[in-house]
């Protein structure tokens, strides 16, 4: 008789963040912060902006820093700050960053 391979399941934890992202115009440029459930998808997250007075234009991008604060330059238009999915951790333990959307804002140049 052969010899019979016993294969084990490896298990792996999974949590899955709840977050928010604010956005908006602020002395002269846009920011707003990034927020989680879980500390680890703050920092560091790639926040891009987008004009969506039509179809989404990509404007810039910046990073959040260890607070989850983050600034872009402004112009005039209809904005949407996005962040980027993440996924975190490993070997066996992994956080999922969730993408997250700002509410919609406009901002005007002065006159």
């Amino acid at each position: 008789m052969g010899r019979q391979r016993v294969c084990r399941a490896d298990a792996a934890e999974l949590t899955i963040d709840q977050g928010a992202l604010s956005g908006g115009s602020t002395a002269g440029a846009f920011g707003g912060r990034l927020s989680s459930s879980a500390a680890a998808c703050v920092p560091g997250r790639r926040i891009e902006l987008y004009e969506i007075s039509s179809d989404p234009v990509f404007v810039g991008l910046n990073f959040t820093d260890p607070v989850g604060d983050w600034v872009i330059a402004a112009a005039a238009g209809t904005y949407e700050a996005r962040a980027l999915p993440a996924i975190l951790g490993g070997p066996d333990v992994f956080i999922y960053c969730r993408p997250l959307f700002s509410p919609p804002w406009v901002f005007e140049e002065p006159i």
